[in-house]
């Protein structure tokens, strides 16, 4: 069942590890793994439980089909943000100022970043199980 209290469902895993689609067709006995994420308060899935990330670390995070990503830089100065997705899908950073989204943030280099900022990735529609590398750059 996708269904577990405290946890997120990302997806089922094949044999192999490899996550597989919603029109996944076995072409013989398969045996299908549910994959799971332990929810908490900075597991970067809600604007309210933003992933806080340190400078200069690479975080690798697993992306869901149709779900934002949030996180939030721990520092207080300008920095820049370098974001790799596995594949080629299109996607594009917002800054949430205030209760206020701020779209275009597109390059990852924001030059006025205030302490408190959060910022979320959103893509095009993807494979459940993408992963998502991000790394703060103090500038």
């Amino acid at each position: 069942s996708p269904q577990k209290a405290g946890y997120t469902f990302l997806g089922w895993q094949d044999e192999n590890g490899e996550f597989v689609g919603d029109c996944y067709i076995p072409n013989r006995n398969a045996m299908l793994t549910a994959v799971y994420e332990k929810q908490s308060e900075h597991d970067g899935r809600t604007l309210g439980s933003a992933a806080v990330l340190k400078t200069d670390v690479t975080y690798e995070f697993t992306l869901l089909d149709g779900q934002l990503f949030y996180f939030r830089p721990d520092l207080y100065q300008n920095c820049r943000i370098v974001i790799l997705i596995n594949g080629n899908y299109r996607w594009y950073m917002a800054r949430v100022r205030e209760n206020r989204t701020e779209y275009g943030v597109l390059d990852g280099s924001p030059t006025d970043f205030i302490a408190g900022d959060a910022y979320f990735v959103q893509t095009d529609p993807i494979p459940a199980g993408t992963c998502l590398t991000v790394k703060i750059l103090v500038l």
